[in-house]
């Protein structure tokens, strides 16, 4: 071949690299908007199922064990003959959703209003023998979030209530998704749990003391607007906060019976994390925020808490926003 033809020749396979590149693009751009045109196409043909409003009311009665208060493995002392220990998990999605305790001795109760041509309410019980029990509750959807958009599905229409009764202990494992929820936990015994909540408005309080502290607490929020009320009554060893974005209200008051580590982590928006009383130690180990605004109490003028009060070590950090620590 001589140079001329060489020469001819590389222009040419330069221009059919480029045409390649120039139809793979192409299919490639193709493919991106054909998939999602037919995947609305086919919501819009099936569309949503006819609401089929239903009321439900379940009720589980729990393993009792019959030794002494105070025996290893059961009640502490004070408090009444328990409950096998167990693990209560709930997977609740696109609803309003809210958890009270109940008398001691009674069933755990799910109370529910939804609309049953959309959603499924599932509830499952596990014996574990010695090691006690496993409870789930699980709420979600019967279609693609993708006809439920189409159908103008919202979660207002759904409400799941639980009742979980006093003087059982439980570890608690807790996924919940768009939506809004209310967990009133003061005065169950919780060894510990693990929350977390998705987009919306969800409120975890501890009006009462539970039986006995906690050993640790977690608590992880997405997007949205999230208050955590009264955690001394829980008075975990261990608790860890944090939100992505949104509003955030940490409030550290209650009964503390022991030394705890609070670690506290805020995304982008408002987060106040208020202090517990007088009566407790704070040492503030760590308050930092990267962009914003803070206001942070001087825990040095607080006056000297009683002999032998608990000490809470807290460190707080925040990305964008404003960030408060005060009483």
């Amino acid at each position: 071949m001589t140079a001329s033809q060489t020469q001819g020749t590389a222009p040419a396979r330069r221009r059919g690299c480029l045409r390649n590149a120039l139809v793979g693009c192409l299919g490639v751009l193709l493919l991106a908007v054909a998939v999602p045109t037919v995947l609305v196409v086919l919501a819009l043909v099936r569309g949503v199922p006819e609401p089929r409003p239903e009321q439900q009311q379940l009720s589980r009665p729990l393993p009792v064990e019959g030794q002494e208060p105070g025996t290893p493995g059961t009640s502490p002392p004070g408090v009444p003959a328990a409950a096998i220990g167990g693990r209560l998990i709930l997977d609740l999605t696109m609803g309003s959703f809210s958890v009270v305790p109940g008398p001691p001795g009674q069933p755990i109760r799910v109370e529910a209003d939804y609309d049953a041509g959309s959603f499924e309410l599932v509830e499952s019980y596990a014996p574990e023998g010695e090691l006690g029990f496993t409870y789930e509750l699980t709420f979600r959807s019967r279609i693609g979030w993708l006809r439920r958009l189409m159908g103008g599905i919202h979660a207002e229409s759904n409400r799941v209530r639980l009742v979980v009764p006093r003087g059982v202990p439980l570890s608690v494992r807790g996924r919940i998704g768009v939506g809004e929820s209310d967990l009133e936990l003061g005065g169950l015994w919780i060894t510990d749990a693990d929350l977390r909540l998705g987009v919306g408005e969800h409120t975890v309080s501890f009006d009462e003391p539970g039986p006995v502290p906690m050993d640790s607490f977690r608590l992880s929020a997405s997007v949205g607007e999230v208050r955590l009320e009264r955690l001394g009554n829980a008075s975990p060893a261990r608790a860890e906060l944090s939100q992505s974005l949104g509003e955030m209200g940490f409030d550290l008051s209650g009964a503390w019976r022991r030394d705890a580590r609070v670690s506290v982590s805020c995304g982008i928006g408002e987060c106040r994390v208020g202090l517990p009383g007088d009566e407790i130690r704070v040492d503030l180990e760590r308050v930092s925020l990267t962009v914003g605004d803070q206001n942070v109490s001087s825990v040095d003028r607080r006056p000297p808490p009683p002999p032998g009060a608990p000490t809470l070590t807290l460190s707080v950090s925040g990305t964008l926003g404003e960030l408060s620590v005060t009483d």
